[in-house]
């Protein structure tokens, strides 16, 4: 299905001249994704083919609409208009060109008026809101205002706003933390995949995909031409068998530069848009070679940055990865990082919990939850590990440079945890009065460890 789509969109590509085959190859592929319930990749599409349509119809609008606002929702929208050509029509003369794609310019669909944009504008907006893609909603809606208040459509102005109005709503009583998607590294490995093979892809799935239904879906797809083996991301693919046939599977999170991640404000602008992604895989030093340490001072781990041919979503629902890049991390530095996104974590569930409106129903799980694997000291692996690998007289010895950095951290931590232990005290219902108190003793035993170990300075 994901080569059918790409051929259909490379098609759409070779008509570029011609914008009404070019939205007909497009309608095309937005009718697959539909069929695949691929909802945000069809919304993508038809935000390409309301470019196209202004492109054409721009100069007849009694007003100019500010579509370079649409590179907030895909960022290379404009690629195929600065290139001109597609890669195939690049290798192609001239005369070839105009053969293939017929009479240059014509703009014949009903699509190219005013009523074909904003149609096709609103039904990007069904697919987005279908998906929980509130954000992507405001910016299509904004794109058009200017055209129904010069023509004074109050009714369509009327049921714009009303629409805003309940997707605003809807934004401000769902979950801060709402996951749209998950993303996923696929590799295809074995000389039967022919030009796959050796080639990487990350997928943009929805969030109801996990990666053990992922792994039931690629069995069912490619079992049925031969035996594949499924690998996890720990699996060194330069050892593969090539006349075998191996697929690998890893789960990847959205990367972002310090400055970017600080600009990317809400759970959204965290998953959507991006570009470049990564995934981790612990490791040791030594002649063991095992994947995890005991001892947390001895626990590294390899940073593997995938970058995509595309933003994501996009017209597609997977982009070939075409550049990777690992950064090793010290043992104490994945420490500082462990306790940062347990940090970071705990205030976004506390922050979910108090911007519910006043008469919403409150679920603690993802709270307590965290606070269970934080707090509780007899859980391995966690904060304690980190104060004994590292705060100890040795531990500080051997890495002096990063323990300042490493304190502030678990001092943040620590208030992390006790906001959480507030907030869950606040809300916690009498049948989970014991559970709480298990929680609090748990967060005093951890304080007063964190204490004595940042009194050894």
């Amino acid at each position: 299905p994901d080569i059918i789509k790409e051929l259909c969109l490379e098609i759409s590509r070779g008509y570029m001249d011609t914008p009404d085959l070019h939205i007909t190859w497009l309608d095309r592929l937005v009718e697959s994704h539909v069929i695949d319930k691929n909802f945000v990749e069809a919304g993508m599409c038809k935000v390409k083919i309301a470019k196209i349509i202004y492109d054409n119809i721009k100069q007849k609008l009694p007003v100019q609409l500010r579509l370079d606002s649409l590179t907030a929702i895909y960022p290379s929208l404009l690629k195929d208009q600065i290139t001109g050509q597609s890669p195939r029509q690049q290798q192609q003369p001239l005369q070839q060109q105009q053969k293939t794609t017929g009479q240059p310019n014509a703009c014949l669909s009903s699509l190219f008026s005013e009523k074909g944009l904003v149609e096709t504008i609103q039904a990007a907006v069904m697919f987005f809101r279908s998906t929980e893609h509130f954000e992507f909603c405001g910016v299509l809606y904004d794109i058009i205002m200017p055209l129904l208040v010069c023509r004074h459509n109050n009714k369509m102005l009327s049921s714009t706003y009303y629409a805003l109005f309940e997707i605003f709503s809807s934004l401000n009583s769902k979950d801060t933390a709402r996951i749209v998607c998950n993303y996923y590294r696929v590799g295809f490995y074995g000389t039967s995949f022919e030009e796959n093979n050796g080639v990487e892809y990350i997928y943009r799935l929805p969030a109801t995909v996990s990666l053990f239904s992922l792994k039931e879906m690629i069995k069912e797809r490619y079992l049925k031409s031969g035996e594949v083996e499924i690998l996890d991301s720990t699996k060194d693919t330069s050892t593969l068998n090539k006349d075998l046939r191996y697929i690998q599977l890893t789960t990847v999170r959205p990367f972002f530069d310090p400055d970017e991640q600080t600009a990317r404000s809400t759970h959204f602008e965290k998953q959507a848009v991006v570009q470049r992604f990564c995934f981790e895989v612990p490791f040791t030093k030594g002649e063991s070679g095992k994947a995890h340490a005991a001892d947390a001072s001895k626990q590294w781990k390899k940073k593997v940055v995938l970058t995509a041919a595309d933003t994501l979503p996009s017209l597609l629902r997977r982009q070939r990865v075409i550049a990777k890049t690992t950064i090793e991390v010290t043992p104490i530095e994945t420490a500082m990082e462990l306790l940062k996104k347990r940090t970071a974590d705990m205030h976004a569930e506390v922050e979910a919990i108090n911007n519910l409106p006043p008469n919403a129903s409150i679920n603690l799980a993802g709270l307590q939850l965290l606070l269970q694997g934080s707090v509780l000291v007899q859980v391995n692996g966690g904060a304690l590990e980190i104060f004994k690998g590292f705060l100890t007289p040795e531990g500080r010895q051997e890495w002096p440079d990063q323990i300042p950095a490493l304190c502030i951290q678990v001092k943040e931590f620590i208030q992390a945890c006790r906001r959480g232990i507030d907030c869950n005290k606040e809300h916690v219902k009498a049948d989970q009065a014991s559970f709480h108190e298990q929680l609090e003793v748990g967060f005093g035993q951890l304080e007063t460890l964190a204490n004595q170990f940042l009194g050894e300075s």
